[in-house]
């Protein structure tokens, strides 16, 4: 894709599994407006890592991930347009967390042995 609305890049069906000891995020993207789709991923991290994290975007899709063992499965900060759909997020401490960000959807996830499944502060 060229990050337009109709040809977004596609970040597809990759199976990250940082070295635990390292605590690496899997997927970052930050400051951006392009538009975006992460689907089909098979994620894994440390405790004190995040699966997929969004800082300042617009125009991003979460869809059909798996995350397993993190801080956060998903984190998304000061962001607009964002969509996260369908995702599974297993022992994580929190499945999903949004923080001051506007017009983001979070539907049809599913959580297992996470402490808390979604964190939303505006």
């Amino acid at each position: 894709g060229n990050g337009s609305a109709d040809n977004p890049y596609i970040i597809e069906n990759l199976r990250l599994s940082p070295n635990v000891l390292d605590d690496v995020d899997c997927i970052l993207i930050q400051d951006t407006t392009m538009f975006f789709i992460i689907r089909g991923c098979v994620l894994s991290t440390s405790h004190d890592a995040i699966g997929i994290k969004l800082s300042n975007v617009m125009n991003g899709v979460v869809d059909g991930n798996t995350f397993s063992h993190g801080d956060y499965g998903i984190f998304i900060y000061q962001s607009h347009n964002v969509h996260v759909t369908d995702n599974s997020v297993s022992n994580c401490d929190i499945g999903i967390g949004i923080f001051e960000s506007t017009s983001y959807s979070a539907t049809g996830n599913t959580y297992t042995n996470c402490v808390t499944d979604v964190v939303i502060q505006d």
